[in-house]
């Protein structure tokens, strides 16, 4: 893992003076200090910060590190190409399933289309058997009144 200041944005070396702000953030001591002369905040999150609350920072070296930098990208390079042919594979899964899903979207949205005209059709014939219904209901309303006087005339003429 390599770090780097965020302020001049150089890499951290094993005998750099490496500080960090209150809130966690690590810079070159020389780049924090000049950046909080000019502003009281962290570079990284704007956070409150002063000088005397700097923490100094003392890393670990390991030999992987210690190595000269064209050892290092060497060894890197076949994990980099490694990481980046697994990248590439899950890329072309990720790619199949989403070709997958638009597939069945379509699919879903045409059954969709299809549902959609039949409920139209439903509807449109409901409505016209409640208009059937009602004209029923009218003719049955006039037949119980025409009933009604045919009988009353029945029974005052006997």
């Amino acid at each position: 893992m390599e770090l780097s200041c965020s302020v001049c944005s150089e890499l951290y070396v094993p005998e750099a003076h490496v500080v960090s702000t209150p809130c966690g953030h690590m810079f070159h001591n020389d780049c924090i200090r000049q950046w909080l002369e000019r502003s009281k905040t962290c570079p990284d999150c704007r956070a409150s910060c002063i000088s005397t609350k700097l923490i100094k920072m003392h890393f670990n070296v390991t030999a992987h590190l210690a190595r000269p930098t064209s050892q290092r990208n060497n060894a890197d390079a076949v994990p980099m190409e490694s990481l980046m042919d697994n990248i590439t594979i899950k890329l072309s899964e990720l790619e199949d399933a989403l070709r997958r899903i638009e597939q069945k979207t379509e699919q879903s949205n045409d059954k969709q289309d299809v549902l959609s005209v039949t409920v139209h059709g439903l509807v449109d014939e409901i409505r016209m058997q409640n208009t059937v219904i009602n004209d029923l209901e009218n003719k049955m309303d006039l037949c119980t009144v025409g009933l009604g006087d045919f009988l009353t005339n029945i029974l005052d003429s006997s």
